[in-house]
This record gives C-alpha cells, structure tokens and sequence, in this order.
C-alpha cells in the first residue's frame, strides 16, 4: 500500500477546498441567496473590516463565506481577528475550514490564539479534538491545551481528554495537562478512571496523580474502588478501608 506524501495531500485538500468555495457560492444562487457583500471587490477585505468595524451585521451566510475565502487565500486571516474582537462568536462558522486554514498556513497561530482566547468563542467538539490532535503531534504549541481546558465554552469532550491522558502516559507531553484537569476537578468518567488506575499500577502513570485525586475527594465508582483495593497501593488501600472499613485502617 502506498501512502501519499503530506504535501501531496494538502495540495489534494486545497484543490478541494477551492471546489467548495465556489460549490458554496453556486449553493446560494440555486436557493436564490444574495451574499451582501461584493466578493469581486478589488478592496474586498478593507470593505469587510470596515463593515464588522462599524457594526454592520454579517448573516451566517457572510460568516460562512467569509472563512471559506480565508482558508482558500482569497483574504488574510486578519477578519478573523476583527470578527472576534466585534462580538462574532463563530457559532456560524464551518470549524473544518479553520482547522485545514492552520494546515495550509492559511491562518496563524496568533489567530488561533486569539480564538481560544476568547471566552465567547463557540467551540465544537470535532474542532477541539482536531486541534488537540495537532498540539499532541507537535504541529500547534502543546501549551494551547491549557487555552482550551480553561475556555469557558469547552465542555471538554471525552475523546480529548482521553487523548491528553495517553499522551501524558506516552510522555508526549508535559504532564501538567493532566495535573489541570484533575485539579480543576474534571470528572472523568468510570472508564477513563479505570484507565488512569491501571496507568498508575503499570508504571505508565506517576502516582502523584492518582493520589492528587483521592487527596480532593474524587468520586470513584464501586468497581473502581475496588481496583484501586487490590491495586496494593498504600493510598489507594487506604481510601477504600477509611470509607468502608475505618477500623482497619491502622493495618496499612
């Protein structure tokens, strides 16, 4: 089997993503939207800063358009930094094209930044997912992680917290990812609680972890207390007998 070569395909994407544009553009005139904007202006993004600048509402078809030109080069990623800063919150916007923006350089970190910055953005899960993807891969500054743990719009899905987890026992990244979530008290869910206990047992997992979330009162399920019972580990055998069986507990 033989693979394609990255720049093969974001040459491939690009082509594509051109396609689309126009494929967008056609989709309004058979449904007989108007864009209220001028995309043949020869000053086209000057008018459009001007426009989010004064107040001018964008409809979502605007919006949506807006990030396709940016993703295919037609308009500097700058809008984007506009829009936000003007109360855009990108509930309209297609994230997908924001995420093959970054692959092809067509939008920069900075911009990025200033996206999970804002508190106001409305972040998808497919987007959270692809971007922590890159930032594990080293294609997008690891430390962006803690932007989106701390976004007050990110609910956090499970795959990307699974993914920061094995990264974390991977050594792929600084472990101070993992040590926010548990100190912000992420609920992780029986599965992956399972996983950080077997992590910690199999030497994949510092136990500073484990032991950070029995020292603030972490709600294990009843199968998992009884893991971290027969695991043998000190802290975690003296949780389970503090709980269930105080007067044992000087045995330990």
């Amino acid at each position: 089997m033989e693979k394609l070569s990255d720049e093969k395909m974001l040459q491939i994407r690009t082509a594509i993503q051109k396609a689309e544009l126009d494929e967008f553009l056609n989709s309004l005139k058979r449904e007989d939207y108007k864009l209220e904007i001028n995309v043949n202006s020869p000053t086209l993004e000057q008018d459009l800063i001007s426009a989010v600048e004064s107040g001018q509402p964008l409809r979502y078809v605007e919006q949506h358009w807006i990030i396709r030109a940016v993703a295919s080069k037609l308009i500097s990623d700058f809008i984007i930094e506009r829009m936000l800063k003007y109360g855009y919150d990108g509930f309209w916007w297609p994230l997908d094209e924001l995420v093959f923006a970054l692959d092809s350089g067509a939008m920069s970190q900075d911009t990025l930044k200033c996206i999970l910055e804002n508190q106001n953005f409305h972040l998808k899960d497919d987007f959270v997912i692809a971007l922590v993807h890159r930032m594990i891969e080293h294609k997008l500054p690891e430390d962006f992680i803690l932007k989106l743990i701390h976004h007050h719009y990110c609910c956090l899905p499970s795959p990307m917290v699974q993914m920061i987890l094995e990264a974390v026992a991977a050594k792929k990244i600084n472990p101070i990812y993992l040590q926010e979530l548990i100190q912000r008290q992420h609920q992780f869910g029986d599965i992956l609680d399972l996983q950080i206990i077997q992590y910690t047992i199999n030497g994949n997992l510092h136990p500073c972890f484990l032991e950070l979330m029995i020292k603030l009162h972490y709600h294990f399920s009843t199968f998992n207390e009884k893991i971290l019972l027969t695991s043998g580990i000190d802290f975690g055998v003296k949780k389970y007998l503090v709980k269930y069986h105080p007067e044992l507990f000087d045995m330990v």
